[in-house]
């Protein structure tokens, strides 16, 4: 069985991760909760009914890098070999230029916190890892500081 190929280093780069680190990884540890969750689900719903909601188009999504930020990014997907459990896919990514002046959380309707980017982290004090399942409301101490 040949080794697989190595990751580009830019992937690395992106997401703080060596190649040793990634390389025979399911792509999931990229994906922050709950997403990751499902992800071996949207899988193998594709693998058994061809049906996908992202394969073969853009889509922006988050990664989660490995300090435990998100990055914004476009990911485009499609299989490149392979039948059934033996499919092999091919992701490229660009990641999305954060707007400046901006930091950014990604929020449930509950106002449950699913991630934070690197500028929301170093703004407000807080380490990325800490904010995924507290309410938004609860970390913000200073809502004035949300208008500067």
């Amino acid at each position: 069985m040949a080794s697989p190929p190595p990751l580009p280093q830019v992937a690395c780069d992106i997401t703080g991760y060596s190649q040793k680190e990634l390389l025979g990884k399911n792509v999931k540890l990229l994906v922050p909760r709950p997403f990751s969750d499902q992800h071996d689900q949207y899988v193998m719903k594709h693998i058994t009914t061809g049906k996908s909601t992202i394969m073969d188009k853009e889509a922006e999504l988050i990664l989660m890098h490995k300090e435990r930020y998100v990055i914004g990014v476009t990911l485009f997907v499609t299989k490149i070999s392979g039948f059934g459990m033996d499919s092999v896919f091919m992701g490229i990514m660009s990641v999305l230029p954060a707007p400046p002046n901006t930091a950014r959380a990604w929020v449930l309707g509950s106002g449950v916190v699913l991630s934070v980017d690197a500028v929301f982290s170093d703004w407000f004090g807080y380490r990325p890892n800490d904010l995924p399942g507290a309410y938004f409301t609860g970390i913000i101490k200073d809502p004035a500081k949300l208008e500067e």
